[in-house]
């Protein structure tokens, strides 16, 4: 079994919303189609007696709003 098991295949996606991130764990939406069609790619290259391990990575950076995104320096004297 370790001589079929390859390197973990990285998918990094970028910044993603909520509703992208959630329609991917429902298994529908375009980031769900680009991941299955990276990985089709990578298991046709890997041959047919070895499997791809993926990993999905997904970030996703709030924004601050209002006055608590101005930090201390609104208070700063």
């Amino acid at each position: 079994m370790k001589d079929s098991l390859q390197a973990p295949h990285v998918i990094h996606l970028g910044k993603k919303s909520r509703k992208e991130i959630k329609r991917y764990k429902q298994g529908i939406g375009t980031m769900h189609m680009e991941v299955q069609h990276i990985l089709s790619q990578a298991k046709t290259q890997a041959g047919p007696d070895k499997e791809v391990l993926p990993v999905v990575v997904v970030h996703r950076k709030k924004k601050k709003k209002g006055l608590l995104a101005m930090g201390s320096r609104l208070f700063d004297f």
